[in-house]
């Protein structure tokens, strides 16, 4: 089955100031599990992402963990650049900002 959320969702550091950010990294699986992590600016979460899944572990350990999880997913995705208006997870290259 596909997943309905076909991309991972990224939110960089509000710590703009640092010289190595972290991001946080929320993968979607196609089995509707969720995978998470915080890895340094621009790298990939493979090897460093916490699989929750929604048919059992996380979602009878921590009940809710995992639609929290999708929120702030669907958060994430929501975000746009106040300059230029299109989608922003802390790395827009719009000339307007």
């Amino acid at each position: 089955m596909m997943s309905e959320y076909p991309q991972e969702a990224r939110y960089l550091t509000d710590d703009r100031d640092l010289k190595e950010r972290n991001e946080l990294v929320i993968l979607p699986g196609g089995n509707g599990d969720w995978y998470v992590g915080v890895v340094p600016e621009g790298e990939a979460g493979i090897g460093r992402m916490v699989r929750l899944c929604t048919s059992g572990g996380a979602s009878f350990a921590a009940p809710g963990l995992t639609v929290a999880i999708a929120d702030a997913y669907r958060a994430i995705l929501k975000i746009r650049c106040p300059a230029c208006g299109e989608p922003d997870d802390g790395h827009c290259r719009c000339t307007s900002a």
